[in-house]
């Protein structure tokens, strides 16, 4: 059977939204911050870490966000699924990190169509 591959790339302000997004939908409490940046951590991690600029109101220092590895992917396939680009239910994907973001890797083995179907009787 053939093997597909896809390879998603997101940059790093696609990546700030669909964490954005993913927060507030699953109770992720963004505090009322800027982002300074957005640390996407080593590969056998594969999470995020979202830095906050300070803020007069809230002192020097804001505590920062992290995202492990579901929270990320579960962001990122939802982020897809928004912008109308689904993502295969059976495919294994794969996270990496990217210098200009992280990447999402699809593989999925195509299927004969007659597997799924009954034997006619």
């Amino acid at each position: 059977m053939p093997i597909e591959y896809r390879k998603i790339h997101f940059s790093a302000a696609e990546l700030q939204a669909a964490l954005v997004h993913y927060g507030q939908r699953h109770e992720k409490k963004f505090p009322r911050a800027p982002i300074e940046k957005i640390e996407i951590l080593a590969d056998e991690q594969t999470g995020v870490v979202v830095h906050f600029g300070a803020v007069e109101e809230a002192g020097p220092k804001i505590k920062p966000l992290v995202f492990d590895r579901e929270e990320l992917a579960a962001a990122l396939i939802d982020y897809c699924r928004i912008n109308k680009k689904p993502m295969s239910h059976t495919a294994k994907k794969v996270l990496e990190k990217d210098p200009d973001g992280i990447v999402i890797l699809e593989r999925s083995v195509w299927q004969d169509a007659w597997d799924d179907k009954l034997p006619a009787r």
